[in-house]
């Protein structure tokens, strides 16, 4: 990595400012400065989003309904991302599906995968795209997944057993 890469590192996520013989200064997305010895670089993984450009991509993840139209869930959001004015758009504009299972419910997530014009834009682009997909959802009738009560769905389970 190099200074004005946006990496990931342990818990942290920002900008690196400063690279020195001894540590580098990270400018994280909540303005917090944070240094880190170089001794920690040689033995962690450290994740670089931009690797010297400005562009980056960013990974943006929406949940539906399993019966819900996904098609027009994903024509939803690429047209968000492709109108967004934060948007790289010589570079390609994905959503990949698949399905998501948690104890409490289950969903389609559709994840958008585009290019953020400029690292400094990331978190705006985030939001201007996942209003925009929320908004059209909603008008569209596309609604989230059914959070099931893991404690009513037990007490129905007891009901229905034998005496």
């Amino acid at each position: 990595f190099q200074v004005g890469d946006r990496v990931t590192f342990e818990e942290h996520y920002g900008d690196i400012v400063k690279i020195g013989l001894r540590s580098v200064r990270m400018q994280t997305l909540t303005d917090d400065m944070i240094t880190i010895p170089n001794s920690k670089f040689l033995s962690d993984v450290v994740t670089s989003g931009n690797f010297g450009e400005l562009d980056m991509q960013i990974n943006i993840p929406f949940y539906i309904g399993l019966d819900q139209d996904i098609l027009l869930a994903r024509d939803i959001i690429q047209e968000a991302a492709a109108s967004s004015r934060y948007i790289h758009l010589p570079k390609p504009i994905v959503v990949l599906v698949k399905q998501h299972i948690e104890d409490t419910y289950f969903a389609l997530q559709l994840t958008l995968k585009a290019y953020v014009l400029d690292t400094q834009y990331e978190k705006l682009f985030e939001t201007d795209v996942t209003l925009r997909v929320m908004s059209e959802f909603k008008k569209q009738g596309i609604l989230p997944p059914v959070i099931r009560n893991s404690v009513l769905m037990s007490q129905a389970a007891v009901k229905t057993e034998p005496t």
